[in-house]
């Protein structure tokens, strides 16, 4: 069961402190390598696409897909069954539009509000897009 969400910049994962009751959603940008985390943590979904709205850009930015918001929605379903308590922590470059999206959205499912540290949980910079394809996933799967 997840009890709490936390998101922001890939900087949190060096100050945070990694626990074994914490889960990761780790977003980085296209061609960039993976973030460390030094396997400290429960459980890990890392993922890659570049921060842009569908139509928006230049035409070589990596989209999120409808395959990674179906293993965004798995990862968040098999977490929310589980009886062990865990802490979703997901992050991206500067933590206010990719992880708040997939945040707003997993505090939705969860009935939880959750908390950014770039701008105290608003959401308001939420990636519209990565939104649109997690409602989508999750309708598909009921």
């Amino acid at each position: 069961m997840i009890t709490s969400i936390l998101y922001g910049p890939e900087a949190l994962l060096r100050t945070f402190k990694p626990a074994a009751n914490t889960v990761l959603i780790a977003i980085r940008d296209a061609g960039r390598p993976p973030l460390s985390t030094n396997g400290v943590l429960c459980d890990e979904l890392h993922l890659e696409f570049d921060d842009i709205e569908q139509g928006a850009g230049f035409g070589s930015e990596a989209l999120f897909t409808p395959t990674q918001a179906k293993q965004v929605n798995d990862f968040l379903t098999r977490h929310m069954s589980s009886k062990t308590p865990v802490r979703l922590l997901v992050v991206c470059k500067y933590g206010v539009s990719r992880s708040a999206a997939i945040s707003h959205w997993a505090g939705r499912r969860l009935r939880i509000n959750p908390w950014g540290v770039a701008d105290s949980g608003s959401g308001e910079n939420a990636n519209r897009h990565v939104l649109h394809l997690l409602r989508q996933a999750h309708a598909a799967e009921a």
